[in-house]
Order: structure tokens, then C-alpha cells, then sequence
């Protein structure tokens, strides 16, 4: 019996373990990008741990008439190939980066007060690509936000 409790809780902690390794990715890696506009970082950015056919979400509230830039950093192994889909809270997508050769990032204004979901995906690799091994990286989702400006006469 005490076997498998010493075997549990290795399991347990080479889990998180892991999943430290990643605590300090969005401040190592993912940097907010130099513009003219002066988004602020929303503190609900995070970094997190994922697996070869796993699937990440995140809730986030929208604030009415403010602007975001969403970023996903990852690590070099998931360039390329992380699927990353934002949905409302009736499941409707509201942008899918398959569409646009799976850039990770997007820009959008918020018209209203909202919650969305923000869903993080890295594929299972194909037997076509069999020489390219998904496993288990670190990836981080930076959230910028702005007041919109306002445009017109």
C-alpha cells in the first residue's frame, strides 16, 4: 500500500513539475509588441503547459468599446501549428486562426460587454509528418488591451 502511495505522488509532482517550467514563459518569451498605441497588458495573461492533442481554454470578460491584441508564444516545437479559436459564451466562433495560415495573433474592438473564450489546441502529429514529434512544450497567451479611439468628425 505504501508503494503505491509513493508511486502517486511521483506522478503528482513530475506533473507539476512541468508545469512550473512554464510559470515564467509569458514574461520570458512573450513580450508585448512596440507600437504607436498604448495598450497595457490585461493581468489575465498566463502561461501554461501543453501536450500533442490537448486542449487549452481560458475565459476572459471583454470590456465594452476597448481594443485587444491577443498573442500566442510557444515554443519553437508548436510554431506553426497550434490552433488557437476564440468563441462567445454561446459557443459561436468568433475567430479561428486555421483561416489565417495559423498566426498567433489578432486584433479586435470589443462593441460590448462580453465574456469569450479563449481555446488553445496542438494537433496530434500526422503520419505524414511523421519525422516532426509534438510533445510537450510551454506556451503563453499575452492579452494587451486599449481604451478605442475614437474616429470620425
Amino acid at each position: 500500500m505504501r508503494y503505491w502511495f509513493y508511486l502517486a505522488c511521483l506522478f503528482l509532482s513530475a506533473g507539476m513539475l512541468k508545469a512550473q517550467d512554464c510559470s515564467n514563459y509569458l514574461e520570458e518569451h512573450c513580450k508585448p509588441e512596440q507600437t504607436k498605441f498604448k495598450y497595457q497588458v490585461n493581468g489575465a495573461s498566463t502561461s501554461f503547459s501543453i501536450s500533442s492533442n490537448e486542449f487549452w481554454t481560458l475565459p476572459l470578460n471583454l470590456n465594452e468599446n476597448m481594443d485587444y491584441r491577443i498573442s500566442l508564444c510557444c515554443d519553437s516545437i508548436f510554431e506553426g501549428v497550434l490552433l488557437f479559436v476564440i468563441k462567445n459564451e454561446d459557443g459561436k466562433e468568433l475567430y479561428n486562426n486555421s483561416g489565417h495560415l495559423f498566426q498567433n495573433e489578432c486584433e479586435f474592438t470589443s462593441p460590448k460587454n462580453q465574456t469569450v473564450f479563449f481555446e488553445v489546441t496542438a494537433p496530434q502529429p500526422t503520419y505524414i509528418a511523421s519525422d516532426t514529434i509534438y510533445s510537450e512544450g510551454c506556451a503563453a497567451l499575452l492579452i494587451e488591451e486599449m481604451k478605442t479611439y475614437p474616429t470620425g468628425f
